[in-house]
């Protein structure tokens, strides 16, 4: 009998899969990350810029 837990093919498939989740949590994560702050400089930019048109007129 061969006992699938103890077998090295499942630790890695196991040890895979828990990789892929935490890869993709990680991905999400910094794809959130990075579109807050682009969000956040366009917004910032935007602001100034209006600002700077306010401020020649």
């Amino acid at each position: 009998m061969i006992h699938h837990d103890s077998s090295p093919q499942t630790t890695i498939n196991q040890m895979y899969m828990i990789f892929a989740d935490t890869y993709m949590q990680v991905k999400y994560c910094l794809i959130t990350y990075f579109i807050s702050l682009s969000g956040i400089s366009f917004f910032l930019t935007t602001f100034h810029f209006r600002k700077f048109i306010a401020s020649c007129f």
